[in-house]
């Protein structure tokens, strides 16, 4: 008649598909775990500037939410010609007679790891006079600064690219603005 099974039939066949089903619900909630973990550990590379009066520097900071390990640093002029450092883009005077706290070459950066907000001066330099400040900015306005990068899943990341032309002035001479050299409310319409 009937089909008859046996009660430790059953309680196997649950007991396999009850594994089954969670061994497959972990393997799919492990996938989403890592991928997780790799979205919410993104290095963002940023190239930063300061141009002041007395004192001119660039350099790199990690801007993201993981760490940021540098593959390369290369500095090239507008032309293509590679230079080894920022340093070595500024004429031979300047280097001279300029100040300098902090220069990096290019091989010096090659593999460094970067914590989240981490930054590292590429250049960092103090002009004696406005000559060398002039020099020192219309050199480095000829350059663009290229990183590449990766995270701790060696994650490939677009190259950022900086060009320094910003640091060139139309005129050295630092200006004031005064209250009556602004638009009035009604001019701005």
């Amino acid at each position: 008649m009937g089909l008859e099974v046996d009660a430790s039939f059953v309680v196997a066949l649950v007991g396999l598909i009850i594994s089954v089903g969670s061994m497959l619900f972990s393997i799919y909630f492990g996938n989403k775990r890592q991928k997780h973990s790799m979205f919410s550990v993104r290095p963002i590379c940023y190239i930063f500037h300061s141009n002041y009066s007395n004192y001119i520097s660039v350099g790199i900071r990690n801007s993201g939410t993981g760490p940021m390990i540098i593959k390369k640093i290369s500095y090239t002029h507008k032309y293509g010609e590679e230079v080894k450092s920022l340093f070595d883009a500024l004429p031979e005077l300047v280097q001279k007679e300029a100040m300098y706290s902090a220069f990096t070459d290019d091989d010096v950066a090659d593999g460094l790891s970067f914590a989240v907000n981490q930054s590292m001066y590429l250049l960092c330099i103090n002009p004696r006079n406005e000559d060398i400040r002039s020099l020192i900015r219309n050199a480095l306005g000829s350059i663009i600064v290229n990183v590449e990068y990766t995270d701790i899943y060696n994650t490939r990341y677009v190259t950022v690219m900086r060009d320094l032309k910003i640091l060139v002035r139309d005129n050295d001479v630092e200006t004031q603005l005064s209250f009556e050299d602004m638009p009035k409310a009604d001019e701005w319409r």
